[in-house]
């Protein structure tokens, strides 16, 4: 059976709703909301969830994101199936809120799963990053907001927050990043945060890291 979990997150100039607060603390974001679906007998139940709705900002701002926001839980939910049916798997989605003020729109979605047997879940993490008519904030302009993009700069920054937050990294050998990785979030403290998923440069225990690229500056 399902369980269903809601509650309110209140933000300071607009709102969104959602369910239980699940997730650790990350840098720039505030607690977020969460749903569990389950499957038994590797038969697949409907994966009901209850996403955030942006309430704040313009109609049109509001449309776009809330439109963007279900398209992803239906992208889960159809992966979900595919996976429930060859054998009995757990799904939670949860989110984090960055940014909301109405001129951006930033929270991060975090999508698990869990297959019967398995030694731990596995969860991506989505940045959903909105401008003030409700458009997707790409990569590209992420990367024009980023303090460094070298390499160089890149591997430094993750070196020295990690120390300071205690992440444990993988030996330098094995971990070496090129590049900024696709997902990102503004943060509500106004920085800009890279997204880098479970086992990318650290073990599954350090969870996925958000590293900062420095603050996110408005166009003038």
């Amino acid at each position: 059976m399902m369980k269903r979990f809601w509650m309110a997150a209140a933000l300071a100039a607009a709102v969104l709703c959602g369910g239980e607060a699940v997730a650790a603390p990350q840098p720039g974001l505030m607690d977020g909301a969460a749903q569990v679906s389950v499957t038994t007998e590797g038969s697949f139940e409907k994966f009901d969830a209850k996403l955030p709705v942006w309430k704040g900002g313009t109609a049109l701002q509001r449309a776009r994101v809330n439109a963007a926001l279900e398209r992803e839980r239906l992208r889960f939910e159809n992966q979900l199936a595919e996976h429930g049916a060859h054998g009995e798997v757990t799904g939670w989605l949860s989110w984090l809120a960055g940014r909301t003020d109405g001129g951006v729109v930033s929270l991060v979605l975090l999508e698990s799963t869990y297959f019967k047997g398995a030694a731990h879940p596995m969860t991506q993490v989505i940045g959903m990053n909105f401008d003030e008519n409700g458009e997707r904030i790409t990569r590209k302009d992420a990367l024009a907001h980023a303090a460094v993009t070298d390499a160089a700069g890149i591997n430094a920054a993750i070196e020295a927050q990690a120390a300071e937050r205690k992440i444990p990294l993988f030996p330098a050998e094995w971990r070496t990043v090129a590049e900024w990785p696709e997902q990102f979030y503004i943060g509500a403290d106004g920085h800009l945060y890279f997204l880098f998923q479970q086992y990318e440069i650290a073990p599954y225990a350090a969870g996925w890291i958000a590293i900062d690229a420095g603050a996110w500056q408005d166009a003038q």
